[in-house]
């Protein structure tokens, strides 16, 4: 039988060992999967607002002529009468994909926290495989960020099979999360890298619009004056909304690499912060809030 002191040793040695494992944090990953999904979601409402005012633009600006096949192609007028392509559709599409791509490694981490962890691993990295080819198929802006994008993680989905066999549960998400920061980090740049060509084009777009629409504002004091200003107004707020929330997706994007690196840490120490975490929930929470006054 045990003393008293002997219990209070054993109890003591219990809670030691206790603080020092650290146990997989499943609502962290759980909240970073949720937390990319509201990302993915408030880019595509972003990108389709650039592409509906992109295509405003083009035919409040399309030329005084016949109809044709390419009467209402994006462009804008580099000197008189001469124009040059402006179309960000392939850009968004781009970008997009590449979002996708976060999201799908989202849920592998998530996968790696199940019980038959096993399964669902082997089943979300499919899926990443697939986003990943994605991609890789998809036009990049340009010839650079398309050979970045083929790399992309790209190891990563041939090593994770061979993590789940070899390894534990625990110790195979962190060799994945190891493996995976760098590449994170590069896809990050890949996404934001051209957002601020993003807003330049709006600001244009919007500039182009007002100008035209101008030319033939209706008399003041008319029913068709308060509906003609209303419709413009409506506008000018929605370019506005989409500058902004082009920025909070791109610091959402930053902070989802810093909260997976955090989330990462806390699988060896557990009183790890979750600052980055907290502010990446932040920033998704504020995508949500977006264009509610704007239909």
């Amino acid at each position: 039988m045990f003393g008293k002191k002997n219990i209070t040793i054993f109890v003591l040695l219990i809670l030691l060992f206790s603080i020092g494992c650290t146990s997989i944090p499943v609502k962290k990953y759980e909240l970073l999967t949720k937390s990319s999904q509201s990302i993915m979601n408030g880019t595509t409402e972003t990108y389709n607002r650039i592409e509906k005012l992109q295509h405003i633009f083009s035919i409040e600006t399309a030329d005084d002529g016949q109809i044709d096949a390419n009467t209402f192609q994006p462009k804008i007028e580099i000197e008189e009468w001469k124009f040059e392509s402006f179309d960000l559709t392939p850009e968004l599409r781009f970008r997009e994909t590449a979002l996708e791509v976060l999201v799908k490694y989202s849920l592998v981490l998530e996968a790696f926290t199940k019980e038959d962890f096993q399964g669902e691993v082997n089943k979300a990295s499919i899926e990443l495989a697939g986003s990943l080819k994605s991609l890789a198929e998809t036009t990049a802006p340009n010839d650079a960020s398309k050979t970045q994008a083929v790399s992309v993680l790209a190891t990563l989905v041939n090593v994770i099979g061979t993590q789940i066999v070899v390894h534990k549960q625990k110790e195979a998400l962190k060799n994945v999360m190891d493996l995976a920061q760098n590449d994170l980090n590069v896809l990050a740049t890949l996404i934001n890298g051209s957002n601020g060509k993003l807003k330049q084009a709006v600001g244009i777009h919007l500039d182009r619009i007002i100008r035209h629409r101008n030319t033939r504002r209706p008399p003041v004091n008319s029913i068709e004056r308060y509906n003609f200003d209303l419709a413009v107004s409506n506008l000018i707020s929605e370019g506005i909304e989409v500058k902004d929330a082009l920025d909070t997706l791109s610091n959402a994007v930053k902070e989802y690499s810093l909260a997976h690196q955090e989330i990462r840490q806390k699988l060896d120490v557990s009183g790890t912060s979750i600052e980055a975490l907290t502010a990446l929930i932040s920033e998704a929470q504020r995508i949500n809030k977006f264009y509610r006054s704007v239909k």
